[in-house]
């Protein structure tokens, strides 16, 4: 694959300072936010900052401290019951008996209630790193897409010195009788079509650099540390099985919510056992005071019918979440065969670029400009050479860009 090789256009530090001060002016200032302060970022540091900052990542990181807190929170007591009765107990004369009663729930539903609660804080955790890996992959794809347009002005920019090149030279074979009045309005025209598309491609930055800032959750002006946009790296190989077209965070979640839905159906098996009651009583009868004694007792439920209905509730979850897992599986499989295919069809485009196409663009554009100078050639043929040039550089970037989005795409489903 071709890996490590960069495009890079040039531009001159005005351009980088006007693209910034309009990038200003467009994304404006928040009421009540500080000053903003420009930062000068990497991929990497994106994404590290994203991943930390993000609020999709930061609730998911409270769902898992929820989760934990929860643990242990399954009661095997029941409220303990206290009475006092006062009266006629046992006897004509007025006397008083107090007793204390305490139920227990069957200990294995509380165990297997636990262990269910233990699974699920194990399944938050795992949430919380499937949610990083998510604002990664957006963060990587935005910063993509941002870098793209930040190469395209400065495409942009060759452009519109060629066009600026031109009109000058229109103007002058004018003045010199040498060209007709439609070769100079023509060349006015090119050269205010590519000041507009300059314009467009800087709101275009600023809505991409408003998108990264959202994800990332940050107020700093933003710059690309770098203004080569290099091919996006992958450690790819091919899986031997269909069992390994899945990340195994992926594989272990939907585990993890399959052995939730276990726990829970012994759980609910488990509240068939009777409940154990326990109690103490302390009375007093025909002039004996401080008589006392103790109970055990069972609670049996007369009608199983609504347990087993929760029981099969349960089974029937269990099912759904090993058949997700199962589609899970197969709707992977699909996208990474699908991506597999795509980035090599990239690849190929690469490769004929880097070899062929770039070569020919640039020998292109020189010849033509030399032949228009010393009119060899006319002012159509010129500007459909340059035309054709700079049709290729663009489609060369876009080619970049798509590869690098589909490579981060891969990349998120395979790791």
């Amino acid at each position: 694959m071709p890996g490590g090789r960069s495009i890079q256009f040039g531009g001159s530090f005005k351009a980088m300072l006007l693209l910034l001060i309009f990038s200003l002016c467009f994304r404006g200032q928040p009421a009540g936010q500080p000053a903003d302060t420009i930062r000068s970022l990497s991929r990497e540091d994106a994404v590290r900052i994203a991943t930390e900052n993000n609020l999709k990542v930061r609730n998911a990181r409270l769902r898992a401290r929820r989760a934990g807190a929860m643990q242990g929170s399954a009661e095997s007591f029941r409220p303990t019951r206290f009475n006092y009765f006062r009266g006629q107990i046992h006897s004509p004369a007025n006397r008083g008996m107090f007793t204390i009663s305490q139920s227990i729930q069957f200990p294995l539903v509380t165990y297997y209630q636990n262990k269910s609660l233990k699974e699920r804080h194990q399944l938050r955790q795992k949430q919380v790193e499937s949610t990083r890996r998510e604002i990664a992959r957006d963060t990587k794809i935005a910063y993509n897409h941002w870098v793209f347009l930040h190469h395209k002005s400065q495409l942009l920019h060759r452009k519109l010195q060629i066009y600026k090149n031109f009109q000058r030279i229109a103007h002058l074979r004018s003045q010199q009788g040498a060209t007709t009045r439609v070769e100079k309005t023509t060349a006015d025209t090119k050269l205010y079509k590519a000041q507009n598309a300059i314009h467009q491609v800087y709101q275009n930055i600023a809505r991409a650099e408003n998108r990264l800032s959202s994800i990332m959750n940050t107020q700093h002006q933003l710059l690309p540390q770098s203004d080569t946009l290099k091919i996006y790296r992958i450690d790819y190989t091919p899986a031997k099985s269909p069992d390994q077209l899945i990340s195994p965070l992926t594989r272990q979640r939907h585990q993890k919510k399959i052995r939730i839905q276990d726990f829970r159906i012994k759980a609910r098996k488990a509240d068939l056992f009777p409940d154990i009651t326990a109690g103490y009583f302390n009375q007093t009868i025909s002039g004996h005071d401080n008589l006392d004694g103790w109970h055990v007792g069972l609670s049996l439920p007369l009608w199983f019918g609504p347990q087993k209905s929760r029981i099969r509730q349960a089974q029937i979850n269990k099912q759904i979440a090993q058949n997700t897992l199962q589609q899970k599986i197969t709707q992977q499989q699909t996208k990474i065969q699908n991506l597999s295919r795509q980035l090599n069809h990239l690849r190929e485009q690469l490769s004929y670029y880097h070899n062929q196409a770039l070569k020919k663009a640039s020998l292109l554009a020189e010849t033509s400009k030399k032949r228009y100078k010393s009119q060899d050639i006319s002012y159509s043929q010129y500007m459909e050479s340059l035309e054709t040039a700079y049709g290729i550089r663009k489609d060369y970037l876009r080619t970049i860009k798509s590869y690098n989005k589909t490579a981060i795409r891969l990349e998120f489903y395979i790791h």
